[in-house]
């Protein structure tokens, strides 16, 4: 694909005669700047004429290839460093990078070691991304949880003052029964002893 594929205009607005960015710099349907980029695989084992033709191109790729196979299932800091001096003593033994190795050997092995460090740091960092979103995430439910609880004790106690509210109508109303009830009874004996106090007046008589 090239970059100007991405900004031509489609033949219908060229020709439709409305004035664009574009078409005001450039001749319909000619970009105005052209690029094209080669990307070429440099892992060890491919583009094979590109290595012969450049020496050190081809070295630094044989470099990065020792450089994987010494640091493979290794996970401390110690392993990583000693992985790292390892590669740099087999290229030297190899001829491969050799004059630079021998003369940047410090600043070579640090920048290696923190290089694949850093692989190491993205990864941690993604993985506590991870931890930190999954933590987030029962934090949440657990608020929700809670929030959840709260709402039905709320409405549990307030089921529980209405019951009682209701008992205490109930206790009322059963007090005012009893106490018309007692009334009528002691009506009812009055009666009774008026009764009988007329029948003794009347038997006198």
């Amino acid at each position: 694909m090239k970059l100007s594929d991405a900004f031509l205009l489609p033949e219908e607005q060229q020709n439709s005669g409305r004035s664009t960015l574009l078409s005001s710099l450039a001749a319909p349907g000619a970009p105005a700047l052209e690029c094209t980029a080669l990307v070429l695989n440099i892992n060890y084992g491919k583009n094979r004429d590109l290595m012969e033709k450049c020496e050190k191109l081809g070295e630094y790729v044989q470099f990065v290839a020792c450089m994987r196979r010494h640091m493979k299932g290794k996970t401390t800091e110690k392993e990583k460093l000693e992985a790292v001096n390892a590669t740099v003593d087999e290229c030297i033994r190899k001829g491969i990078l050799k004059d630079i190795l021998i003369k940047n050997r410090a600043e070579v092995v640090a920048m290696s070691f923190w290089e694949y460090d850093a692989e190491r740091h993205l990864k941690i960092e993604k993985e506590d991304s991870y931890n930190d979103g999954f933590l987030a995430g029962i934090k949440s439910e657990q608020k929700n949880t809670l929030r959840e609880k709260e709402r039905a004790n709320a409405e549990k106690n307030r089921a529980d003052t209405a019951e009682t509210h209701a008992n205490a109508e109930k206790n009322r109303a059963d007090a005012e029964k009893n106490r018309a009830d007692t009334a009528e009874q002691e009506l009812a004996r009055l009666r009774d002893e008026l009764q009988k106090l007329r029948g003794q007046l009347t038997g006198g008589n």
